[in-house]
C-alpha cells in the first residue's frame, strides 16, 4: 500500500490493516500469495512492488496538491519525457496506472507504472478539472489509450460468438443475437488500437462492420501475415525439395 511509506498516511494505513487482521481467516493470513491456491494473482516481483509502492507514493502526494507530474519512459522514444497532470490511480491487470491529462494529446490517458517508467514531481501546479470522473474514462476507454469516440461493431461467429454473448467486456457493449452461433457486437470507445488486439484474438471468427477504416487496417495485415506466413511455407518446400533430391 503506498500510504505506508507516506509520513502523513502510514500511521492511518496500519491502524486500518490492524482492523482487517482482526477479522481476517487467519488461514489467508498466514498463507502466501503464491501459494494460495483459492485466488491467485500476478504480483509481480519484490522490486518491482517495492518501486511501484514508492511512485505511488509521489502520485498520491501530486494528485492532491494538483502538482503537474513528469514521466519519463525508456520504451517509448517519442514520449520519453512528457508533463502529465495527475487524477487517479488504477490497478488494471497485471500493473498500476496513473490517470492523467497530457497537455500533448489534449486528452486523458492511462499511463502503465512499469519497470522501466520513472515518476517526478515538478514545482509547477495545474487547475484541476471538476468534471473528470474516473468511471466515466473507464466507460469510454476500452483500455487506457485516448483517441476519438470511434463506433466499432463486429460481427461474431461460432465458439467466437458464444464466449462474447456470456462474457461482459465492456461496460457500454451491446450485444445482439442474431442466430444460433451469431451475434453482433457494438461499442463505442475513444480510439480503436486497444480493442483491435482483443478483435484480432478471435480470429476468422470475428469480422469487422464498422469502422472502414479498422476494416482496412486489418485487412492490410492479414495480407502482411499470408505474405509472412506464404514466404516461410516456400522456403520449408524448397528444403524439403533439396532434401529430396540429395
Amino acid at each position: 500500500c503506498p500510504a505506508l511509506m507516506r509520513p502523513d498516511l502510514k500511521a492511518t494505513a496500519r491502524s486500518l490493516k490492524a482492523k482487517i487482521d482482526t477479522v481476517i481467516n487467519p488461514k489467508v493470513k498466514s498463507s502466501a500469495p503464491a501459494t494460495n491456491h483459492l485466488c491467485a494473482a500476478s504480483l509481480g516481483n519484490e522490486s518491482h512492488l517495492r518501486k511501484v509502492q514508492t511512485i505511488c507514493s509521489v502520485i498520491e502526494k501530486a494528485i492532491e496538491h494538483s502538482q503537474i507530474v513528469k514521466i519519463t519512459s525508456q520504451k517509448d522514444p517519442e514520449r520519453q519525457s512528457e508533463a502529465i497532470y495527475p487524477y487517479a490511480l488504477a490497478y488494471r491487470p497485471i500493473d498500476w496506472y496513473l490517470i492523467g491529462y497530457s497537455p500533448r494529446i489534449k486528452d486523458f490517458e492511462g499511463f502503465r507504472l512499469s519497470q522501466t517508467c520513472q515518476i517526478s514531481l515538478t514545482d509547477q501546479s495545474f487547475q484541476r478539472d471538476e468534471a473528470f470522473s474516473i468511471r466515466e474514462f473507464f466507460d469510454s476507454h476500452w483500455g487506457m489509450k485516448g483517441g476519438e469516440d470511434t463506433l466499432v461493431k463486429v460481427r461474431f461467429t461460432g465458439e467466437a460468438a458464444l464466449e462474447v454473448m456470456e462474457t461482459n467486456y465492456h461496460p457500454r457493449e451491446k450485444v445482439i443475437k442474431v442466430g444460433e452461433k451469431e451475434c453482433i457486437y457494438t461499442v463505442t470507445v475513444k480510439g480503436t488500437d486497444e480493442i483491435l488486439r482483443w478483435i484480432l484474438g478471435f480470429g476468422p471468427e470475428a469480422e469487422v462492420l464498422v469502422p472502414s477504416s479498422l476494416k482496412e487496417q486489418i485487412e492490410k495485415m492479414a495480407k502482411s501475415l499470408e505474405r509472412l506466413y506464404s514466404k516461410d511455407a516456400r522456403k520449408i518446400l524448397n528444403q524439403t525439395a533439396v532434401l529430396r533430391r540429395d
